[in-house]
């Protein structure tokens, strides 16, 4: 059972993946804020001039320069599996999921039910769910933000800390 348990957060988390180029929900629409989705084209604006076009800029937009950390992320996944709204979220999707496994990571030493709580409770937190399934920039830098506690107070890399800290920026 105790080897079960990092597979179900696991399996909960990769439930960001279902239906990931969908329009957001009824629910969503209702609540007004499916607007959201719309800054979308403004994350990803520089990373589809650099694959469609081969320029950073192709008018006086650019976005890149707010995220560009963010801009390269993106433009890697469109590299390697095309331009569609399904790839500009799933780079989000996958570091939500890897944030699951971190929280999980970060609490295993002291108490494996408190890592299965701490896995679970960001597996299922709303806001990570509806940001690491849209392609902006919230979960990209939660992601980072969580690696850099983790690798400051497990690995004592106050270096890769710093690295990581910086990303989330």
């Amino acid at each position: 059972m105790g080897t079960l348990i990092p597979w179900i957060l696991v399996v909960i988390a990769a439930a960001r993946l279902v239906h990931l180029d969908a329009d957001p929900g009824l629910i969503k629409s209702i609540l007004t804020n499916a607007a959201d989705v719309g800054d979308e084209a403004y994350w990803a604006f520089g990373a589809i001039n650099l694959i469609l076009f081969h320029t950073l800029v192709s008018d006086n937009y650019l976005q890149a320069a707010t995220s560009p950390f963010y801009t390269v992320i993106t433009y890697v996944a469109y590299w390697l599996f095309g331009v569609s709204m399904y790839t500009t979220r799933l780079p989000n999707a996958v570091l939500g999921i890897a944030a699951v496994v971190i929280a999980y990571r970060l609490m295993e030493p002291y108490s494996r039910p408190a890592a299965f709580v701490a896995g679970l409770t960001l597996a299922l937190e709303n806001h990570l769910f509806i940001h690491s399934r849209m392609g902006q920039v919230e979960a990209t830098c939660g992601f980072f933000a969580l690696l850099a506690f983790y690798l400051l107070i497990r690995s004592k890399a106050p270096g890769l800390a710093g690295a990581a800290l910086g990303l989330s920026v």
